[in-house]
């Protein structure tokens, strides 16, 4: 089994997955019907997510948090986490995906703390680590403070940008007529500290994630959720 939880193959293409999801009795009950694209995040394989943006309700946008001292196989230069960094910025500021929500999962916690707490430390490779400081909020009785502080500077990076004011989107109302500036309102994004490996974990997060999701749809047809 540990095999299996260990094993990883690289996606290339479009994968669809769909499935039906009970709605919790608090939402008005029933079940919904999801499909789930699985995209390949490398560079190549890029050009071809625009082919599901259409109708994208929910992005969950994973990403290896403990990347931050690696490449990208591509060019052998550009640093791991900042491309997962630049990706998300450019997808969240998408005009096609600008009025779904956003779930950012830090995945690899048990490599990422492996690492810092033997000494690897991730201001080696963004310098703005250095001012950084960990939030009253965020810290964990009996865990490492240093591996704390650094998922937490990595989960602000992402926040940041989610927080940036997103361009207005400019549409022609009739060929040749005046431009008009769409503001696309409110949009929301989440983040997890996931291991794929860890079973509990992701149970528990999958049951966050499920049931966000179905609130998202739900106000999406006017009803209303608490």
């Amino acid at each position: 089994m540990q095999d299996i939880l260990h094993s990883r193959r690289r996606t290339t293409d479009i994968q669809k997955i769909e499935f039906e999801v009970r709605v919790p009795k608090k939402y008005g009950g029933g079940s919904l019907q999801f499909w789930m694209f699985d995209v390949g995040g490398q560079r190549g394989e890029r050009k071809k997510w625009i082919q599901v943006f259409d109708g994208i309700q929910a992005v969950l946008f994973l990403v290896s948090a403990s990347c931050f001292d690696l490449v990208i196989r591509e060019d052998q230069e550009t640093n791991r986490l900042q491309e997962s960094i630049n990706i998300f910025k450019s997808v969240w500021h998408s005009r096609f995906l600008k009025n779904s929500g956003f779930i950012v999962f830090l995945n690899k916690q048990d490599i990422l703390k492996e690492k810092v707490t033997s000494g690897k430390c991730i201001g080696d490779h963004f310098p703005d680590y250095s001012s950084y400081r960990l939030e009253d909020k965020d810290r964990v009785a009996d865990e490492d403070q240093e591996y704390l502080r650094t998922r937490c500077f990595i989960r602000e990076k992402f926040m940041a940008i989610s927080k940036e004011e997103v361009k207005a989107v400019e549409r022609k109302v009739t060929p040749g007529g005046p431009l008009i500036l769409s503001d696309e309102g409110p949009r929301e994004c989440y983040c997890h500290f996931t291991t794929a490996t860890d079973t509990n974990n992701v149970r528990i997060v999958f049951e966050d994630v499920h049931n966000m999701i179905i609130k998202w749809n739900l106000e999406k047809i006017g009803v209303p959720v608490s």
